[in-house]
């Protein structure tokens, strides 16, 4: 799937998308993109959405914190 980016900039999985650049991306990620409205699809097969710029809030269900430590001096 064709895109061309909307955005500024979008960083997914470590890779960085400029705005006005046409990438071929997975079918999946060009959706999600488009459904978003970030991305156009060159083809004009999937529809734009309409950019949400409220401010959303995530609340993970399983946060693990941790700390490794050694014993010096045993």
């Amino acid at each position: 799937m064709q895109i061309k980016i909307t955005e500024n900039k979008i960083r997914h999985d470590g890779v960085e998308y400029l705005k006005d650049e046409v990438r071929t991306v997975p079918g999946a990620i060009g959706g999600f993109f488009c459904s978003n409205g970030w991305a156009e699809d060159v083809d004009g097969k999937v529809e734009t959405g309409v950019r949400d710029i409220n401010r959303v809030t995530l609340s993970p269900a399983n946060v693990m914190v941790g700390q490794a430590s050694t014993k010096v001096g045993a």
